[in-house]
């Protein structure tokens, strides 16, 4: 009955992958006195921008969110795979910023969106309705940043043949670290068969430097 009388405040907003939506906590005074605080509240209607921001950075760029939309799934793994290029290149500089791929979301995605319900019904929407199987992937060249697209998969092989036998390469890129660089997984049965000139090649894409 006094609810009327707290004065109430949100702090903390921010995207939560378990509720799929914009949360904030909320704090309640009575005469400065604390009646609650941190209580979990919908933070879309108190600012319905800035929770869409958050949910496209939250769930859309940081991937923090839990759906079977094609888009989805495809986007993480080109991401990934970028990322996996950077420790074979040895450079932090093949994929693109979170901003340009918020700028990517945000010119394609309308008001209102801070739910992943309500998300996931506007895509169907609207991918029905354009009849548009595409909507909201991204491309390699979206992700690559143009000065290092000679940088790609081929340079840098996940596997090499040696003697016959097909050995798996691991990339890391962790200046100090012990796993940082290429990394030769051997078979325990071929150990006496590695070529170590062969070995010292490495990937093609490392000749270049190495010479």
């Amino acid at each position: 009955m006094g609810a009327h009388l707290l004065k109430k405040s949100l702090s903390d907003a921010h995207w939560e992958k378990k509720a799929a939506q914009v949360v904030a906590y909320e704090r309640a005074t009575l005469y400065g006195l604390t009646v609650y605080g941190r209580r979990r509240v919908s933070f879309g209607q108190q600012d319905p921008k800035y929770a869409r921001e958050l949910f496209i950075r939250g769930a859309l760029v940081e991937g923090e969110f839990e759906t079977r939309l094609p888009f989805f799934a495809h986007n993480r793994k080109l991401v990934a795979d970028i990322e996996q290029l950077e420790h074979k290149s040895r450079r932090q500089d093949v994929l693109v910023d979170n901003e340009l791929i918020y700028g990517f979301y945000d010119l394609l995605i309308p008001d209102g969106m801070w739910t992943g319900a309500a998300f996931e019904r506007w895509y169907r929407d609207k991918q029905k309705k354009a009849g548009n199987d595409r909507l909201l992937f991204l491309s390699r060249d979206d992700l690559m940043r143009h000065e290092v697209a000679g940088v790609t998969t081929d340079l840098f092989p996940k596997r090499m043949t040696m003697s016959g036998i097909e050995m798996s390469l691991t990339y890391h890129f962790e200046p100090g670290a012990p796993r940082d660089g290429v990394t030769l997984q051997v078979p325990l049965y071929s150990l006496n068969q590695i070529d170590a000139r062969r070995v010292e090649w490495l990937a093609p894409g490392m000749i270049k430097e190495k010479t």
